[in-house]
C-alpha cells in the first residue's frame, strides 16, 4: 500500500461511517415499530415480534461497534498526520481529511503556483512515509 492509499482510507472511513449511520437509524426506526406495548388481551409468553425486537437490538449494537471501530481507525491516521511539521500537517489535513482539491488547497494555504503546491505535497508525503511507512507498507 502506498502512502497516498493509506491516507485516502480516511475518506473511505468517512463514507463507511455515513453508510453505517444511515443503516443504524433506519434499523432503529424499524425496531421502534416492533416494540408495541402489551395489552391485557394479549398475554402471550413468546412471540415472533419479541424475537424480531431482540434481533433488531442486537443488530443495532453490532452496527454501533462497527461505527466505533471505523471512527477509531480514522482517528488513528489523523493522529499520525498531526505529528508532522506544521506545513506538512496542513497540506495533508486539507487533502486527506477535508478532501479538498489541489486548487482549493492552493487558495486556502496561499501557494502561488501549482508547482509550489506539488513540491510541498511531495515533501509532506515523504515525511509521513519516513515516520509511518512501516505501519502500512505491507498491508493490503
Amino acid at each position: 500500500m502506498t502512502v497516498q492509499e493509506y491516507l485516502s482510507k480516511i475518506r473511505t472511513y468517512d463514507t463507511m461511517i455515513q453508510n453505517k449511520d444511515y443503516d443504524y437509524y433506519r434499523l432503529l426506526e424499524l425496531t421502534k415499530g416492533l416494540s408495541t406495548p402489551p395489552s391485557d388481551r394479549d398475554k402471550v409468553l413468546s412471540s415472533p415480534k419479541g424475537d424480531s425486537l431482540c434481533n433488531g437490538v442486537i443488530e443495532l449494537v453490532e452496527i454501533e461497534n462497527e461505527i466505533h471501530n471505523l471512527i477509531q481507525a480514522r482517528k488513528f491516521i489523523i493522529s499520525q498526520i498531526e505529528t508532522l511539521s506544521l506545513s506538512n500537517y496542513k497540506i495533508l489535513y486539507h487533502k486527506y481529511v477535508m478532501g479538498q482539491t489541489g486548487k482549493e488547497i492552493m487558495i486556502e494555504l496561499n501557494y502561488n503556483s501549482r508547482s509550489a503546491y506539488s513540491l510541498q505535497l511531495k515533501k509532506a508525503l515523504r515525511e509521513f512515509e519516513k515516520l509511518y511507512g512501516n505501519t502500512y507498507k505491507n498491508k493490503r
